[in-house]
């Protein structure tokens, strides 16, 4: 399966009701800030992603993304 690979750091500590809220990604919260990690299917899902938390009014400290390779 191809995909991103994200990264996403938002300040603030989200609580434990965002773990499903985010298309799958893991949380990881760490001294102000959570982590969000994992695979999206492509750049439109990040987008939607990004608007939620954008939504939530949440600040976005840093995007991270890579391209997973195709699968033979």
């Amino acid at each position: 399966m191809t995909g991103l690979t994200c990264t996403i750091v938002v300040s603030g500590e989200l609580g434990e009701r965002f773990v499903g809220a985010f298309a799958g990604l893991a949380l990881a919260r760490d001294s102000g800030t959570t982590r969000l990690t994992g695979v999206l299917i492509d750049q439109a899902e990040l987008n939607g992603v990004l608007h939620r938390l954008m939504d939530l009014g949440l600040e976005i400290i840093s995007i991270a993304t890579t391209r997973q390779a195709e699968s033979a």
